[in-house]
C-alpha cells in the first residue's frame, strides 16, 4: 500500500501532541482530577488523543502492572460545539450510555466522575491501537480477515440498535483492536460522544459525525437552514458508516476520489458525500468483488434500500473464503 493510501485513510485523525496533564484544568477541577486518579490509583503518562471536546491519556496503575485510558471531557467545549451543530446533545450523555452497555465488541468504561466543568472516565486501554493504525502497520485486509472484523463490528452495532442507540460516528478511528494478530483480535467500538438513545421511530436531525464516513442524509441537513425543512435520519446512517469502514479495511483507501492537497477545505469531498459518490477503483478491489458488493449494499444512497443489519449476514460474501486473491492478512 502506498503513502497516499495511508494518508487518505487517516486524513481526518486530529494530530496529537504530548501535553502537560493539567491543560484546560483549573482550581476545583485540578482537585477533582486528583481525587479521581487517586481513587483509581493511577498516574497519567502521556496524551493519546486531543479533540475539540475531550482528551485521552495513558494512565499507569501504581501498584500493579496494568494500563488504563483516562478520558477528560470539557463540558463548556462540548456545549459550544453541539450548539454549532444545532444539537441538544450533552457531554454527559456519552457516559450515561456507556454505563448501560455490556458487549464484547463495545469498549468498556469502568468508572466515571463528574465535576462542574469536566467529566472524567476510565476506559479499557487498547495497546494495539485502532483500525487506522492496523491498516497502516499491516496493510489492507484479506476477505477472511475482513469477514472476521466485519462480523464483530456488525454484532456491536446490532446490539446498540436493539437498545435503540444510534452511534453516528462509526469509522476506522473508532474501532479498536485487542491484538496485533488479526486472527485473534477482538474489535471494540468506541467514542459515544455523538451517540443518542432514540425514540421509536428513530428521528435525528443534527449534523454530527465524520464527513468521510457520514451518510449523505446527515450531511444534507447541514446545508438546510431551517430545521423544519430538514429530513429525519435514523439507524441506516450507522449502516452506511459500517460499509465505508469495511471499505477502508479492505482497500486501505479513502472511499472518495479526492485529492486532499488540492481540496484542503473539503469542498469536493462534501459534494461527493452529498451525491453518495463512493469511488470503487477496480485495482483496489481485485479479488474482492463480493466484498465490494457487500459494501455497496450497506452504503446504498437511499437509506430505505440499504442492506439491513439483520440481512447483512445473508450476503454471498460470507460464503466466499478463499485468500488466494490477497497477499495481506
Amino acid at each position: 500500500m502506498n503513502d497516499l493510501a495511508l494518508s487518505t485513510l487517516s486524513q481526518f485523525r486530529p494530530p496529537c501532541k504530548r501535553l502537560r496533564t493539567n491543560v484546560c484544568l483549573r482550581g476545583e477541577d485540578i482537585e477533582a482530577r486528583r481525587r479521581f486518579l487517586l481513587e483509581l490509583d493511577v498516574c497519567l503518562q502521556e496524551a493519546l488523543h486531543c479533540g475539540v471536546i475531550s482528551m485521552v491519556w495513558v494512565a499507569k496503575h501504581r501498584l500493579v502492572n496494568a494500563t488504563t485510558a483516562i478520558k477528560v471531557s470539557n463540558k463548556a467545549n462540548g456545549a459550544a460545539f453541539f450548539s454549532t451543530r444545532d444539537s441538544n446533545q450533552r457531554v454527559t450523555d456519552e457516559f450515561s450510555l456507556l454505563r448501560q452497555l455490556d458487549h464484547r465488541n463495545i469498549l468498556s468504561c469502568s468508572s466515571t466522575y463528574e465535576s462542574s466543568s469536566h467529566v472524567y472516565s476510565a476506559l479499557a486501554y487498547m495497546e494495539n491501537g485502532d483500525l487506522v493504525a492496523d491498516v497502516q502497520r499491516v496493510g489492507s485486509y484479506s476477505n477472511l480477515s475482513a469477514q472476521r472484523l466485519a462480523r464483530q463490528i456488525l454484532a456491536g452495532v446490532t446490539y446498540l440498535h436493539q437498545l435503540s442507540i444510534l452511534h453516528r460516528d462509526i469509522k476506522p478511528d473508532n474501532i479498536f483492536l485487542t491484538s496485533a494478530e488479526r486472527s485473534l483480535a477482538i474489535a471494540k467500538i468506541s467514542d459515544f460522544g455523538y451517540a443518542r438513545r432514540c425514540q421509536s421511530p428513530c428521528q435525528c436531525y443534527s449534523f454530527l459525525g465524520t464527513i468521510t464516513y457520514m451518510a449523505p442524509e446527515v450531511l444534507r441537513n447541514s446545508i438546510v437552514g431551517c430545521r423544519e425543512s430538514r429530513i429525519a435520519y435514523g439507524f441506516p446512517v450507522d449502516t452506511w458508516s459500517c460499509g465505508l469502514t469495511f471499505y477502508a479495511a479492505l482497500t486501505g483507501m479513502c472511499p472518495y476520489d479526492v485529492d486532499f492537497d488540492i481540496d484542503a477545505q473539503g469542498t469536493d469531498l462534501r459534494s461527493q458525500v452529498l451525491a453518495g459518490k463512493v469511488y470503487y477503483d477496480p485495482v483496489d478491489w481485485q479479488g474482492k468483488h463480493l466484498a465490494m458488493s457487500f459494501v455497496q449494499a450497506l452504503a446504498h444512497y437511499l437509506p430505505e434500500k440499504r442492506l439491513s443489519l439483520e440481512k447483512a449476514m445473508e450476503h454471498p460474501w460470507w460464503f466466499f473464503s478463499t485468500t488466494l486473491s490477497s497477499t495481506h492478512v
